[in-house]
């Protein structure tokens, strides 16, 4: 089992690398067979300190005044991230990248800066105030999907992921 970014991910599963992933936003290829598996939203985390931390809705004019912390280029998270400011044409104070999720978490809980995560991608954590988004869905969601090369879809375990993945969009 592997963690990366949308890019490492569609490269490990193009490559045969890996028999399954769980990727946002298939390439639509017809080598891969892809299955609805979540729904996810932007949300907005901060130390549990910091002055934003007090609203239930993240305000995005908060970032003028403050550091942004961003995952690395072909993160789908700095991806859905660059799409919404635009969109509202918000200039943050300063940008700062930081490569894992996990460093995201930590830099925030020491209070030095902002960031943006996909809500499942939030343990929770006492030093970390999570906060929603009042913005539209279009620019703050996305899809997952468990993807396999198409070729062998119908190995045991893979048709079985496939038809977990079902299972549980449905519900």
């Amino acid at each position: 089992m592997t963690i990366g970014n949308a890019k490492d991910t569609n490269a490990l599963l193009m490559n045969a690398s890996v028999d399954i992933a769980v990727v946002c936003e298939p390439i639509g290829h017809n080598d891969y067979t892809y299955r609805p598996y979540y729904e996810d939203r932007l949300v907005a985390i901060a130390a549990v300190d910091a002055p934003e931390a007090q609203a239930e809705v993240f305000n995005l004019e908060a970032l003028s005044r403050r550091v942004l912390l961003t995952r690395e280029p072909g993160s789908r998270t700095r991806l859905a991230m660059e799409r919404m400011l635009e969109a509202h044409q918000v200039q943050p104070f300063r940008v700062m990248e930081v490569h894992t999720r996990e460093m995201i978490r930590e830099t925030v809980a020491r209070d030095l800066g902002v960031s943006f995560m996909f809500a499942r991608e939030c343990p929770p954590d006492a030093r970390i105030r999570v906060m929603k988004l009042a913005l539209e869905p279009a620019l703050i969601s996305v899809s997952g999907y468990i993807a396999c090369r198409t070729e062998r879809r119908r190995h045991p375990a893979i048709r079985r992921a496939l038809d977990l993945a079902e299972t549980l969009s449905a519900g």
